[in-house]
């Protein structure tokens, strides 16, 4: 996640949000919010905190974001849901992502492991990136957007390129 957010910072994408969910949904920076070492402390503890239990509120997570994401109207809307693949609620977590969907945000599932996951086999992700370690996460999402029809990253460079990012 903090690859993400820095690759995001570095590509000049700093209106980004993060959220941590667990038993409950953290907002932990909203795009208006800038990336500093404050955020990123709350989000390690927050993780610890979120790791420690089995609840996973992955679908009240994916419409709190989607919630904020309706509210930008800044190129091109996407949503990385880092998990392991297994919800608490796999009825819910279609629901929120279809919500996602026709609000035209993308979802693409990251998970980040040497263990198994479910992230593979759920049917709930259309887009989805397994990476055993963290430094193998970038090439795995170039990977998948290259393949990707919907080709977010060469939206975002059309829409950094057509002068709305760069002012």
């Amino acid at each position: 996640l903090m690859i993400l957010a820095q690759s995001l910072i570095d590509i000049g994408l700093e209106n980004f949000s993060i959220l941590a969910y667990g038993e409950q949904v953290f907002v932990i920076k909203t795009p208006e919010q800038v990336w500093s070492s404050e955020a990123f402390l709350i989000l390690l503890t927050l993780i610890s905190k979120c790791n420690s239990n089995m609840a996973s509120r992955d679908a009240d997570m994916i419409d709190i974001a989607r919630l904020m994401l309706s509210q930008s109207n800044q190129g091109p809307k996407h949503l990385f849901v880092f998990t392991d693949g297994y919800s608490s609620n796999t009825n819910l977590l279609q629901i929120a992502i279809d919500k996602a969907e026709e609000q035209s945000i993308s979802v693409t599932a990251i998970s980040v492991s040497l263990d198994q996951t479910g992230v593979q086999d759920s049917t709930h992700y259309k887009r989805w990136v397994v990476a055993a370690l963290p430094k193998t996460l970038g090439q795995g999402l170039k990977h998948l957007f290259e393949q990707d029809p919907g080709n977010v990253l060469q939206q975002t460079e059309e829409y950094m390129h057509g002068g709305k990012l760069d002012g």
